[in-house]
């Protein structure tokens, strides 16, 4: 069975992503590796002798999470484009984040493995349909493409659902907010969030959605 896995490191000093080899980039306990597998405890074994040190002789990778996955190897991949779009600030290299986005990254990593499964079996079906049929972005009326959302100081509680905390900090970007052409666009992140019946994927307005998030005032629309 694939699995998916997340580790962290605990090394003093910053080491070698690759045993043995001098001009590989460097490791260490700032970051953590989300990363897939075809057989979890080969990589284990392979992880332990590369973290391991010469000096103390003891590893410094350290397991936090991994799930077992009923995905195919190509929706794994799938699965680590998803995180590496959700998290591109986040994004140190290759498979390699802050450690600070640890939290983070757990609790959207259920919701990363559902939109793999979703977008490599539904979505060729929903193509061979109606093949010729672009993807269209949804202009909400009142809404300029460049009119700009930012994440309010409003605290998030941990009744607040997962999927509405994870678009909320999206559009936050770190301050820096998100165009309405950014959180309309197909497939956006903001759009992989919504978990309303009525939502059917990117033919469907977000006004709503906008408009809730404005309303619990997690997100503020920039004054014109």
């Amino acid at each position: 069975m694939n699995c998916i896995y997340v580790f962290g490191f605990n090394m003093k000093s910053p080491m070698l992503s690759r045993r043995g080899v001098p001009h590989s980039k460097k490791v260490s306990s700032s970051m953590i590796k989300v990363g897939i597998t075809r057989d979890f405890h080969r990589r284990l074994k392979d992880y332990r002798r590369t973290y391991q040190c010469d000096l103390c002789n003891k590893s410094h990778e350290e397991l936090i999470k991994n799930w077992d996955v009923e995905l195919t190897y190509t929706e794994c991949q799938q699965f680590e484009n998803i995180i590496k779009d959700a998290f591109s600030n986040k994004n140190i290299f290759g498979e390699y984040y802050k450690k600070e986005a640890i939290t983070k990254i757990i609790d959207f990593i259920p919701i990363a493995i559902k939109e793999a499964k979703t977008n490599t079996i539904l979505k060729p079906a929903k193509i061979k349909e109606k093949p010729n049929m672009p993807k269209r972005i949804i202009k909400t009326k009142d809404d300029n493409l460049n009119t700009r959302y930012f994440r309010s100081d409003k605290k998030i509680i941990k009744r607040h659902a997962a999927h509405n905390v994870q678009r909320w900090e999206w559009v936050g970007n770190d301050g820096k907010g998100r165009t309405f052409s950014e959180i309309n666009k197909p497939n956006s992140f903001y759009r992989k969030c919504i978990r309303r019946p009525s939502y059917a994927g990117n033919e469907s307005s977000i006004r709503q959605d906008l408009k809730y998030d404005i309303e619990k005032l997690m997100i503020v629309k920039q004054d014109d």
